[in-house]
Order: structure tokens, then sequence, then C-alpha cells
């Protein structure tokens, strides 16, 4: 009897950090994971530096598996190889990612000796009593099936909350999705993009040789997405459609969009997707069709500004493949502050520099990827005006923070309509990304899935 006991108390422990990881999170996962019963294996073997190893390692391959199913359904678009490259710049990020980064190693290993050295040293199986203890979950699982045949398990939206189950199993069988494929790709590809872009009205007046405006601005907007509620879009846009009568015209619109930021600037700027979001080797006539390539051609000077560290998603190697011929990255731009995002630099604090850039040549194509909405949308507001109870939207929610950075970044961007040198600028402006909100349950009633908005205006 007390085996028993040491055994449930065993699997409830095991449970309890992602239990209330995902009720903290709004996330699916189930509240049992039985592959923690193939630990008890190394209950029947003798306890050695050996076996000791093993269990570390059995334990890390578990757990580990746990947590990417989690980071998963926050950040839809990483797959495994893009997680191991991004971890590099880990220490670059927000803080917050840091502290739970931090959090999930520290409850890993005091989760290790806990196993090892409380409830292991209680717990003596012989292997006949261990193939029980499995095949009695087995059935469970398989009972489970019975009572439940639909299959609800997709790799980009695992929400059902199941009182049992198997993250192995789950991981197993989707093994060919996107989430691994790129395993075996060591060079990165641009393939075509299988989404929509913003930017297809500009790639058409290119292919048909019809003239374009002479000042150009693309604007890649980090983590705006299309709201479920289109007056929540309208307050967002406010400060720009209040200038409608500045306008020739304005247009807006949203399409679905899976990916990363990377794959959200590659598919606006050159209608590709990559295979990996290792650019720094992608070969140079990769890029040759891209937009900054192309109006090159036709006398523009491209430019591109970002506030990050150049570094980041290995841009000062790739920007200058796709054709711009000026970039500023954090280092050079020192006027711009110091935000909260990747400490970069403030995007409110660029609109003077990117209207340098676009007065800087009789014809200018400027390229913008913006930072400050960047999750965890806890940067800083210079500019108010958005009011979320208004919105029906809770005032501390994720969703609300985004939104007021979103109206602060539209609100910077309205300046540039009033700006008499301004005139004649053709704006896009386009989400790389649908926001990651880690409480899903607000995401699901603020946004309309994995869509991404756009708008597209001309100044006077």
């Amino acid at each position: 009897m007390k085996q028993i006991k040491y055994i449930v108390g065993f699997s409830i422990f095991v449970n309890l950090f992602f239990v209330f990881s995902g009720y903290w999170l709004g996330l699916g996962r189930p509240i049992v994971n039985v592959d923690y019963l193939l630990l008890l294996c190394f209950c029947c073997l003798p306890k050695n530096f050996i076996s000791n190893s093993l269990l570390l390692l059995a334990f890390f391959m578990l757990f580990s598996i746990d947590v990417l199913l989690i980071v998963l359904q926050i950040f839809p678009f990483v797959r495994l190889t893009d997680l191991m490259y991004l971890s590099g710049f880990i220490f670059n990020g927000p803080i917050l990612y840091r502290i739970l980064l931090l959090v999930t190693v520290c409850v890993f290993l005091i989760s290790f000796f806990i196993i090892r050295d409380l409830f292991f040293k209680k717990i003596k199986l012989t292997i006949k009593q261990f193939a029980l203890i499995i095949l009695f979950a087995v059935g469970v699982l398989f009972i489970k099936h019975l009572l439940n045949p639909l299959d609800k398990d997709e790799v980009y939206a695992r929400f059902d909350k199941t009182w049992v189950g198997s993250q192995l199993q789950f991981f197993i069988k989707h093994q060919q999705s996107s989430f691994v494929e790129s395993m075996g790709n060591h060079a990165t590809q641009l393939e075509p993009s299988r989404f929509k872009n913003s930017t297809q009205p500009l790639f058409e007046q290119l292919n048909s040789k019809k003239p374009l405006s002479k000042k150009i601005l693309l604007v890649v907007n980090e983590s705006w997405g299309e709201t479920a509620k289109p007056a929540d879009q309208a307050a967002i846009l406010s400060k720009i459609y209040q200038k409608k009568n500045h306008l020739e015209f304005i247009n807006q619109g949203a399409f679905n969009f899976v990916g990363a930021t990377v794959a959200g600037e590659l598919r606006e700027l050159c209608r590709k997707q990559p295979t990996t979001f290792n650019l720094k080797d992608a070969d140079a006539s990769q890029f040759r069709d891209c937009l900054p390539n192309q109006l090159k051609k036709q006398g523009y000077e491209t430019q591109a500004i970002h506030g990050a560290m150049s570094v980041m998603y290995d841009r000062s190697s790739w920007y200058p493949k796709a054709g711009f011929e000026h970039i500023r990255f954090f280092e050079q731009l020192p006027n711009a502050g110091v935000c909260r995002a990747f400490s970069g630099r403030c995007d409110v604090k660029l609109i003077p520099e990117i209207k340098n850039q676009l007065l800087a040549s009789d014809r200018s194509f400027v390229y913008w990827m913006t930072l400050s909405t960047h999750a965890p949308y806890d940067d800083t507001l210079f500019i108010q005006g958005l009011d979320c109870t208004a919105l029906k939207i809770k005032e501390k929610s994720e969703t609300c923070h985004n939104y007021k950075l979103q109206y602060q970044f539209f609100s910077a961007l309205s300046q540039l309509i009033d700006d008499p040198g301004m005139k004649g600028v053709e704006i896009y402006v386009a989400g790389d990304h649908s926001p990651p909100i880690f409480n899903l349950g607000d995401n699901f009633f603020s946004f309309k899935g994995s869509e991404v908005a756009w708008i597209h205006f001309k100044v006077k």
C-alpha cells in the first residue's frame, strides 16, 4: 500500500508545475501526463552513478517535450531548430523571457532531486510490477481514446485540457510536422510564400512597369494582429483616420499568417518564406527579386531601419543581400533612447529618422521593422489615449497593453501625414505575426486567430 501511495504522489508531483502553468497561461495540457511513469523503470535498478545519470537524461527529455509543447502553443510558428537558434539571443531578449527560463531550469533541477532522493528511494519495484504499471497507463489511454475517438491533437492548436494523455505520444506522432521538419536542413532556403502579403500592389506595379510613388515607406509592425472586434482596430488606427482628408486613399484589411518576425519580413519584402531562421549563410541569389533589389534598379535609394541589435536574426547579413544600401540598427541610432523591448531603441523616437531617410533622395524606399510592440508588451508609453475599459478589455491584460502600444505607434506614424515634406509618400504597414499572448483565453476573445492586419495609404 505504501508503494502505491508513493507512486501516486510521484505522479501528482511531476505534473504539478505544468498543471499550474497551463492554468495560469490558459493553455491545453493533460492534467496527468502518463509519460513520467516510464521513469519508474529506474526503481527496478540499483542506485548508482550510471542509473542516476540515465534518470537525469530521461527526465530531461520528458520535461523538455512538455515545455516545448507549451511554448508551441504561445509561439505556434517556432520549429525545433528555430528554437535552438533563438536560444542564442535569450540574454538580449525581454527580462520576462529570462525569468521564465530561469524558473523552468530551477523547477527542473529541484524536481529531479526530489524525485531521486525522496520518491525513488521509497519506491522499489520488480520488472513485473513496472510492466503492470505501464500496461495500466496504456489501458487508460486506450479507454480514453474509445470514449473520445475524435483526434483533436493539432500541431498549432493543442488547447484541449484533457484529464490524461501522453505528450511523448503527441510529439512522436507529429515528428514530421513543421515543428521539426527542418532538423535535416543545414542551409537556409527561401521558398515562395504560401501566404498573402500587403505589398502585393507594389510588386504588381513593378511587374507591369507602372509609375511608382517617388517615396515609399514599408513598415513591418511587430505583433500587430487583426482584432476580433472591428471597433478595437478602429480605436488603434483612429489617429490615422482622423487625417483621412490629407490622404489620396486609404485601404486596410487582414490575412492569415503563421510565422516568426523574420518570416513576416521576408513575406513583405520578398514574397518568400525561410526554411530556418539562420539566414547568415543564405545565398544572395535567393534575394534577387526582393523589393529593395528591384527598386534599386529603378533608381531608388534603399534604406532599412530597426531599433534592435544588428545580430538579431542575422539582419546585418541578409539585409544587404535583399538590396538595402543603407542600414541603421541600434548601434547607429543613438538619439532614439533605450526602451524595454530587447533593450532597443524606442519606435516613437525614430519618426524623425524615418523622415530624414525618406527625404535623403529624390526616389527613396525606406523599410522600418518596429520593435516597441514586442511581447510581453510592457514597453514605455510616451503617447496615451486608448481607453481599454471603453473597449471592454481588461485594463491590465496583455491585450490592453498590446492595444496601447499599437495605438502609440500609429499615433506617432500619423505625424508624418501632417509634415509638409511628406507630400506624396506612400505607406504600407503590415503586422509580422499575430500577437503572442501568454493567456490564450484573452487571445481568443481579442484577436482573430492567426490573422495579421495591414493598412495602405498615400499622403496627398
